[in-house]
């Protein structure tokens, strides 16, 4: 199976690297140390897409591919395995089934 990606994927990529390596890994040891929840650092992701990368955009996703949507977390994880198991549990076992499953209000 071939897996390519369009530009506007390679593109988010570049910004979720970029977001890892400049604001996620110079917290991480700090995260991992005091275990304290990184609300700062996950309002970031949030607002760069990453806690929605596979949701329609009609509940604020950004449609992306299950291949781009792991691809991020990989870059993520890089830099914290924490803040990856933060973003995947976020995406996977919050976001997709309130999607899914869920009514309006919730």
């Amino acid at each position: 199976m071939k897996f390519s990606r369009s530009t506007d994927e390679d593109a988010f990529l570049e910004t979720v690297r970029s977001f890892a390596r400049d604001r996620v890994a110079p917290r991480a040891a700090e995260i991992d140390v005091t275990g304290v929840f990184p609300h700062d650092v996950i309002r970031e992701a949030g607002a760069l897409g990453l806690t929605g990368m596979t949701l329609p955009t009609s509940v604020g996703g950004l449609v992306l591919s299950y291949a781009t949507y792991a691809a991020a977390l990989e870059r993520v994880s890089a830099a914290s395995a924490t803040v990856a198991v933060i973003l995947s549990v976020n995406n996977s076992l919050v976001a997709e089934p309130l999607n899914e499953f869920g009514t309006d209000v919730q």
